[in-house]
C-alpha cells in the first residue's frame, strides 16, 4: 500500500496483514460487489482499471478476472515482487511506482481503486489530483477511506489514537512497539467532502448497510436483522461516524 511519497515506508512490513489471502479476498469481492453494480452498463473486459496500492496483488488479481487490462502500483518492492511471482495473466500488470508521481498517461484509465490509501500521504491533496488526472472523464474511482474519528485503529490495532494529541499517539504507538510514531493522515467525513470536491461523489455507504447483500458485504449481512431495524434515511444522518466511508467518485 505504501508509496515513495507515503508516510508509510515498506507497508507490508509495518502492516503485514495485507499479505494474508483470505482477508485481502474478502475485500475484493466487496469492491467487485461494487463495481460491478456501478458499471452495469459497461463492458468490463473493455474496461482498463488501476489499483492504487495494490501491495502483494491479492485484490488486483481477483478483478483482472473481470475487467479488461488491470494494473497494481505500489512502492513496496517487496510487495510487487510478491505479486509478480504468485499472479500471472495477459492482462495484470505490477510496478512499483510513486501514486502521487505516477507518470502515467492523462485519463488512461476508466476505473481507479484507490481503498484505504489517502491516509498514507503526507499531502492526500496531492494524491488525489492525480487520481483525478489519470482516470477519464465520466470514469469513476472506488474511494474506501477511514474516518478520523475511528475507534479502532486498524493499521496500528490500537485503539482510539486519533483521539490524542501528536505527541501523545507517537508515545503509544511506540510504548507497544507498533512504529515510530502515529504517522496517518486521518480526515473526517467533511474533510474527505472536501478533498474529493472536484470529483461527483455518490456516498454509498448507507445503501451498502442497509442491503448488505446486494454489495457482497457478508460479515454486514450477518447482522441484517440489525440494519433492517432503522429506515435507510437513518443511515444517512449518522454517516458522519462511521468508522469507514465507501464513496464513488466520477470525473465530471
Amino acid at each position: 500500500m505504501a508509496t515513495s511519497s507515503s508516510v508509510f515506508r515498506e507497508y507490508s512490513s509495518f502492516n503485514p496483514i495485507v499479505l494474508e489471502k483470505k482477508g485481502r479476498l474478502k475485500i475484493a469481492r466487496q469492491i467487485w460487489g461494487v463495481l460491478r453494480r456501478e458499471l452495469s452498463d459497461r463492458k468490463l473486459t473493455s474496461l482498463a482499471l488501476l489499483d492504487i496500492g495494490c501491495s502483494s496483488g491479492i485484490i488486483t488479481n481477483y478483478l483482472s478476472e473481470y475487467f479488461g487490462q488491470v494494473y497494481g502500483l505500489d512502492n513496496d518492492e517487496n510487495s510487487i515482487t510478491i505479486a509478480k511471482k504468485n499472479f500471472r495473466r495477459r492482462n495484470l500488470h505490477f510496478s512499483v511506482g510513486d501514486a502521487i508521481r505516477t507518470g502515467l498517461p492523462d485519463e488512461s484509465f476508466d476505473v481507479v481503486v484507490a481503498n484505504q490509501v489517502y491516509y498514507c500521504f503526507e499531502y492526500p491533496g496531492d494524491f488525489i489530483k492525480e487520481v483525478f488526472r489519470v482516470v477519464k472523464n465520466g470514469g469513476l474511482v472506488f474511494f474506501g477511506a477511514r474516518n478520523k474519528y475511528t475507534l479502532w485503529d486498524a493499521q496500528y490495532h490500537l485503539p482510539l489514537l486519533a483521539f490524542l494529541p501528536k505527541f501523545l499517539a507517537d508515545f503509544v504507538v511506540r510504548i507497544f512497539g507498533r512504529s515510530d510514531g502515529f504517522s496517518a493522515k486521518y480526515m473526517d467525513y467533511w474533510q474527505l467532502a472536501k478533498l474529493t470536491r472536484n470529483f461527483e461523489v455518490k456516498k454509498i455507504t448507507p445503501d451498502i448497510i442497509k442491503n448488505p447483500n446486494y454489495y457482497g458485504f457478508r460479515d454486514i449481512a450477518k447482522i441484517g436483522w440489525l440494519t433492517r431495524i432503522f429506515p435507510a434515511n437513518f443511515w444517512r444522518l449518522v454517516e458522519p461516524v462511521f468508522p469507514n466511508f465507501i464513496w464513488i467518485l466520477r470525473k465530471k
